[in-house]
């Protein structure tokens, strides 16, 4: 046993990684364009998910059925994909922003913790990093951007018809700060999400695959669905309130003053339950998302890394 460099308590040696884990370390820009790749492949194939997620947080009275149904009437099936431009930069930007800010982060730790030991703290803390840092720099402004367009979903002439022209009307209207309408939310529930998936993911791929194995991308994928699942699970009444948060107009009286505020108040209002309004589809795009973002991170990265040198 050593000692524990932040506790100072002794234990045993953590096992090794699995196989791959210790190869060269990606760089700046392959980390960047890894995460872009996996975000945008991830974001394509569960729009739906996410847009039944949100119809279902902003209207209380409709169900899983009744969502589905409300979209088709409203735009077909065209209707699922509402807002899709918008989305497919934001996850894509999101993903490199996050896979950018954990490998940066965790190069920073091993330098003074011990890369084997200290791997389950290291991954945690720097998932926590990252999650912070893209609702900082991008997730907030651009899932504020989302709710208000779909929000619109059920009108005849909505007002939000793009990406550029939605940041100037709520710019113009609202003023710059109305995009950070939300921002301790979104920072809480990145921050858990991230920091429970990247300590789970390579605990998971060593269980998946076996002590010393590489693992195959089925497995990766596996391991991936795992951290989406568990992680979506732990936040989801966070992002309800966030949801909420972020349907208000900036300027006008909000009925909910912030994130605690709104789940006290959903709780005395609707039940704790309203909590988890649209965890169905949140989890379902989360299991399939985080399975497709980790194994095609973990397969562009070392394509790259290889083709590089």
């Amino acid at each position: 046993s050593r000692p524990d460099p932040i506790f100072g308590r002794h234990r045993k040696k953590s096992p090794p990684p699995a196989m791959g884990d210790t190869k060269k370390k990606p760089s700046q820009m392959v980390a960047f364009f890894s995460g872009a790749v996996s975000g945008a492949t991830e974001i394509s194939v569960t729009m739906p998910l996410d847009t039944i997620k949100t119809q279902m947080q902003l209207n209380p009275k409709h169900g899983l059925t009744g969502t589905v149904q409300n979209v088709l009437a409203q735009k077909g099936p065209a209707g699922f994909y509402f807002g899709y431009s918008a989305m497919l930069s934001q996850v894509a930007l999101k993903a490199a922003i996050r896979f950018w800010a954990y490998e940066q982060s965790k190069n920073a730790l091993e330098t003074w913790m011990h890369p084997v030991d200290d791997r389950n703290k290291i991954n945690a803390i720097s998932g926590v990093f990252a999650g912070v840092v893209e609702a900082a720099v991008w997730v907030t402004p651009t899932e504020r951007l989302k709710i208000m367009r779909q929000r619109e979903i059920n009108s005849l002439n909505p007002r939000f018809n793009s990406l550029i022209g939605s940041v100037g009307i709520v710019v113009r209207e609202q003023g710059v700060g109305s995009l950070f309408v939300g921002f301790p939310a979104t920072a809480v529930r990145q921050g858990m999400a991230m920091g429970i998936r990247f300590a789970l993911y390579d605990e998971l791929k060593v269980m998946i695959a076996g002590q010393g194995n590489k693992p195959s991308p089925y497995q990766l994928l596996a391991a991936g669905c795992a951290t989406g699942t568990i992680s979506s699970l732990v936040n989801q009444p966070i992002d309800t309130a966030k949801s909420r948060l972020q349907a208000q107009d900036k300027g006008s009286i909000p009925r909910y003053k912030g994130l605690v505020n709104c789940i006290a108040t959903m709780s005395r209002e609707e039940g704790p339950l309203a909590l988890y309004r649209g965890s169905l589809p949140r989890v379902a795009r989360l299991t399939i998302g985080q399975g497709i973002i980790f194994a095609s991170y973990d397969t562009i990265r070392e394509l790259l890394t290889k083709a590089l040198g």
